[in-house]
């Protein structure tokens, strides 16, 4: 969840919230379309998260955005 709230002294700032939960549908994840419909795999390990520049080796892309946000902020 991303949300701006509102401060007493007319600024704002930004809050982003992940909420605990399953990731992938119950059923998995399949390419629409695609011959065969293959499965498809949505977790990363480290090595792959690795070879993704944007998420610096973190293997859950939702925790390597709230990083980025942290990391943003300071």
């Amino acid at each position: 969840i991303l949300r701006p709230i509102a401060c007493s002294d007319d600024a704002a700032v930004g809050l982003a919230v992940i909420l605990k939960g399953p990731r992938t549908p119950p059923g998995g994840l399949i390419l629409k379309n695609a011959p065969g419909n293959p499965s498809v795999k949505s977790d990363l390990n480290k090595a792959e998260a690795n070879k993704i520049p944007p998420l610096n080796g973190e293997p859950d892309v939702l925790e390597a955005f709230l990083q980025y946000l942290k990391k943003e902020q300071n």
